[in-house]
């Protein structure tokens, strides 16, 4: 499988701990690291679509496919993915890497924003 050409610019966040200054903690995201990616929407089988009612509003999901490297295989479905216009997309899901075309292929959800 190819991977396309990757020209979407993402930045990967979690959320981590931080001090609220008054003895106590809270989660707040914070950016880990952006890549380029191929983005592309993923399509439903019949099956799906057939489960669902035939509607999927609000619950788009996307495959994100991009460069396999050290940081790249630290991201889980506990971080959120953001794109250049703030939309934030939450990892739903995370492939193995593959070692044919070096890459690693995520699945994204709309609506995952902080």
């Amino acid at each position: 499988m190819r991977a396309g050409r990757f020209n979407t610019h993402l930045t990967f966040e979690k959320d981590v701990k931080v001090s609220n200054g008054a003895g106590g903690h809270s989660m707040q995201p914070q950016d880990q690291f952006s890549r380029m990616a191929n983005l592309k929407l993923r399509p439903q089988s019949a099956e799906d679509e057939k489960a669902l009612g035939g509607s999927i509003v609000g619950q788009e999901d996307y495959l994100c496919k991009l460069r396999s490297d050290p940081k790249s295989r630290l991201v889980r479905p506990s971080w959120r993915a953001r794109l250049s216009d703030g939309t934030t997309l939450a990892v739903k899901s995370v492939g193995i890497p593959s070692l044919e075309d070096r890459t690693i292929t995520l699945v994204l959800q709309a609506g995952g924003g902080a």
